[in-house]
């Protein structure tokens, strides 16, 4: 018990402590080293810690409270376990906390936390249940943690600058149970995971690197999130982070493709010859590539993200891109009308240029909008335009199939939003 003792220098306790460890209003001006076990409780209610306090690697088996403690100088818990309940309540860390790899098997609660410019870094951590509560703007950095039955929420008439959610840097984060329905209102309309509190301090940002790097990042974090989401049962965050997902995924082939042109068009040339041919020979690898994947029974590397062809990045780039404008990525039914509407328009403006007489003349050009649409919905066949050569034949045929398949795309899309 050294409830409202004073430690004029450093404090080490380097133990295993078997009844309660009580610092409740104690004051310590030098560095706490309280690495240790505590099995049954470690309370610091109202303590001032002005230097640096280390529980690195300990255990608490029982109970930690640090209800209005002050933390002048870096808390270290990383690694450490927390058995039982841990309470953070009205806490001060004015130069932030570390608990990465943290093991909260109990609940753990951080209420009204008051760390305006730090962070409390709960990276790799496992949060099976708990809760995290504001009352004004605090930094949760979850990269690569375990997210459980943990409940978000803001003090009664308090009011935050931003989305709740932009004050939690998720980062392939797991959500292990956390539910996402009861917080769909912390989570903004388009349930968006990698954006920021304007708030966030420089020294708590993640470093600016590679943006295809942080492309893979954020894809992969938005994978986990549908998992836990459809695990949850929440089908719309899940439809949400699908389509962020993919969206990022689009990124990485857009930021890869010039990237992998550039190494086969030109291979570290030296010379002006070299600098010649290398595009000869690079259009030449490209070839062979395509025909390595279109001949079936040849050979070939199995491609990884760093050995995919310059041609392959492309097209997964265009295809995801084109997923996306005419689909949604399966999750938007509106976008296959607009884009069946589109195309109507566009057909209905070739059979005009191509002088195409439409077998019901109306104003203002409508007769060739029918003729657009009877060639789109082939269920319905129309008449032949009047005096069709070849070209309008061939521009009917190719609208009929197109159609077919928008019509195909809006009843899958459909189909899969209502059952969302």
């Amino acid at each position: 018990m050294f409830n409202a003792a004073v430690f004029a220098s450093h404090l080490e306790l380097w133990a295993t402590v078997a009844g309660k460890a009580d610092f409740s209003n104690a004051t310590i001006t030098g560095q706490a080293q309280l690495r240790g076990t505590y099995e049954t409780a470690l309370i610091c209610n109202y303590t001032q810690f002005a230097g640096d306090v280390v529980l690195w690697n300990s255990r608490i088996d029982g109970k930690a409270e640090f209800l209005a403690a002050e933390f002048e100088g870096a808390l270290d818990c990383g690694y450490a376990t927390f058995g039982g309940v841990a309470r953070f309540c009205e806490t001060t860390f004015e130069a932030g906390g570390d608990f990465q790899h943290a093991q909260f098997t109990d609940a753990v609660r951080f209420r009204r936390i008051h760390a305006p410019d730090a962070v409390i870094t709960l990276q790799g951590a496992h949060l099976a249940a708990g809760t995290i509560e504001f009352s004004e703007p605090a930094h949760f950095d979850l990269a690569d943690a375990t997210f459980g039955q943990v409940t978000l929420q803001t003090a009664s008439s308090v009011s935050l600058p931003t989305d709740l959610t932009a004050y939690l840097r998720f980062q392939q984060t797991d959500f292990a149970g956390f539910d996402f329905g009861g917080h769909a209102g912390a989570f903004k309309s388009d349930w968006c995971l990698d954006t920021l509190a304007p708030s966030w301090p420089v020294s708590g940002r993640p470093a600016t690197d590679d943006r295809l790097a942080r492309a893979e990042r954020l894809e992969d974090t938005y994978l986990r999130a549908k998992s836990g989401a459809t695990a949850a049962g929440h089908n719309r965050a899940a439809s949400e982070f699908f389509v962020h997902e993919m969206r990022w995924r689009r990124r990485q082939h857009a930021r890869r493709f010039p990237r992998r042109l550039q190494q086969t068009l030109v291979v570290a040339p030296t010379s002006a010859v070299e600098y010649a041919i290398a595009p000869v020979l690079g259009v030449g690898r490209i070839l062979v590539d395509i025909l390595r994947a279109a001949v079936p029974g040849v050979s070939r590397p199995v491609a990884t993200h760093g050995t995919i062809p310059a041609w392959e990045s492309g097209y997964r780039w265009v295809s995801n891109a084109t997923l996306g404008v005419i689909a949604g990525y399966g999750e938007r039914p509106q976008r296959p009308v607009l884009a069946s509407l589109a195309t109507i328009g566009l057909f209905a403006v070739g059979y005009w240029a191509l002088g195409v007489t439409p077998a019901s003349q109306a104003p203002f050009g409508l007769g060739y909008g029918l003729l657009s649409i009877q060639s789109f919905i082939t269920f319905i066949l129309g008449s032949n335009p009047v005096g069709a050569g070849f070209g309008p034949q061939l521009l009917s045929a190719i609208g009929g199939f197109v159609g077919a398949f928008l019509i195909a795309v809006f009843v899958f899309t459909l189909t899969r939003s209502i059952h969302r």
